[in-house]
């Protein structure tokens, strides 16, 4: 939720951060029902409707869901991806040394 509070907070929404909290846990609590795979959608389209209510325009409150939803996961699997590939990079390095 604090990340979340950042990102609003660039789109200048006045608002509390138990409005925050209760945007983001709810967003969550709706992409778990099992309508979609992995609640991709639900969780947009939830956070995006939520936004609109507090009183931020449309296409600012459906770019600040994509926005979180990507440093979610997209960071993650991101950064993920780079310690991978370090991580076999160094191992095929010491057994070339071993050779």
């Amino acid at each position: 939720p604090l990340k979340f509070m950042y990102i609003v907070s660039l789109f200048s929404l006045p608002g509390n951060i138990t409005l925050f909290f209760a945007i983001t846990f709810l967003s969550y609590l709706a992409a778990m029902l099992p309508i979609t795979p992995g609640g991709l959608g639900t969780f947009e389209a939830t956070m995006a409707g939520l936004l609109v209510m507090a009183g931020l325009p449309a296409h600012d409150s459906a770019a600040i869901a994509i926005i979180f939803r990507f440093i979610t996961f997209g960071f993650v699997l991101l950064s993920s991806f780079i310690i991978l590939s370090i991580m076999r990079f160094r191992q095929g390095c010491r057994r070339q040394k071993t050779i």
